[in-house]
């Protein structure tokens, strides 16, 4: 990203607990800076990382919505896990 470009204003960080099979998890979703331009949701049991997916961004510098549009995929990526996990498609852990 060019330094007269758009920039994120803030990094957005969600998070919540679900139930699957017995155990609680940790489902984390965040925009690690536009340095990187990656969404990452980690999903933890007990301090350990049972699964992990980053979503590069890149395609968005540049657009006039840039901060709307990243709010939105980083919410949806969240979703989708939490979705994935709730109906069994989604393999945390062992």
């Amino acid at each position: 990203m060019k330094k007269n470009e758009k920039a994120s204003i803030y990094q957005l960080c969600l998070n919540d607990e679900i139930s699957y099979e017995g155990r609680k998890l940790h489902v984390q979703t965040e925009d690690i800076g536009v340095d990187k331009a990656q969404i990452v949701t980690n999903v933890f049991s007990g301090g350990q990382v049972l699964f992990s997916k980053a979503t590069e961004y890149r395609d968005l510098f540049g657009k006039d919505d840039f901060n709307k549009v990243l709010v939105d995929r980083v919410r949806m990526q969240h979703r989708t896990i939490l979705a994935g996990i709730s109906a069994g498609k989604l393999k945390v852990g062992p």
